[in-house]
């Protein structure tokens, strides 16, 4: 059921409202405004630990062009 939480907790990030996350989770689109409120406190309790690295540690970048794999068509 990740789609439902992560549906309903990006609600509540951006919008804050409790009834939009109440009328959605009794239409099935997200987990209910209890759920998210379970979630955002016990990621409040959790030691910051317990999460692991946060960011990576580095950042690879990944860059491509059109490429023609034919030499004879080139001019």
């Amino acid at each position: 059921m990740p789609i439902p939480f992560g549906v309903a907790v990006s609600v509540d990030h951006s919008m804050g409202s409790k009834s939009l996350l109440q009328q959605l989770s009794q239409l099935g689109y997200c987990v209910s405004y209890d759920e998210v409120t379970r979630y955002k406190q016990s990621v409040i309790v959790s030691p910051e630990t317990a999460h692991g690295e946060s960011y990576p540690s580095a950042v690879t970048r990944w860059v491509a062009d059109n490429v023609d794999h034919n030499v004879r068509t080139l001019d």
